[in-house]
């Protein structure tokens, strides 16, 4: 085989695997980037609950929530909401009838731009709560809740309670 040849091959060689080498760096960066976000979504979820919800620190919700959030309630029929004006509402509500309300992460997961949060929801009912009058009774219900994140920021939730056994905590 002629030298000139053979150069050639080696040159068709290693750029091959010099582009071989870029796009798996690519790749990796792409899937570290992706890794990042997904974490970051997570922690943003997890400040929700632990903070706006369980440290009563409504004001947090501007932070955490897109000004157009969407939210669905998956018990209530689909039942969708937008905005976070009824969230910063509903939220003082819920501490004044269950002023003990704790929001316990079961499960925490994520995938893309989406996390699913499993909590185990504890508190006392001390004050009118959906029509129920104060019954002094422990609660503890199981909820699932789908967010969706997009840059940082919640732009939609659905979520799905135990609605027969909360009714039933709250009748008795």
């Amino acid at each position: 085989m002629n030298v000139h040849l053979k150069v050639a091959k080696m040159n068709k060689l290693f750029h091959t695997t010099l582009v071989g080498f870029i796009f798996s760096g690519a790749i990796i960066t792409a899937s570290i980037a992706q890794s990042e976000q997904i974490e970051t979504n997570k922690a943003v979820v997890k400040k929700y609950f632990e903070e706006a919800v369980n440290q009563r620190k409504v004001e947090l919700v501007d932070e955490l929530f897109d000004v157009a959030y969407l939210s669905v309630l998956l018990d209530a029929g689909g039942k969708e909401g937008r905005g976070t004006e009824p969230l910063k509402n509903f939220l003082p509500y819920l501490f004044e009838a269950f002023p003990d309300i704790h929001f316990q992460l079961e499960h925490l997961v994520a995938e893309g731009d989406k996390v699913v949060a499993h909590s185990k929801t504890t508190g006392t009912h001390k004050s009118e709560f959906w029509g129920y009058p104060a019954s002094n009774n422990l609660l503890e219900i199981h909820e699932i809740f789908i967010f969706t994140l997009k840059e940082g920021k919640i732009i939609s939730g659905h979520r799905l309670t135990d609605m027969k056994n909360l009714h039933d905590q709250l009748s008795k």
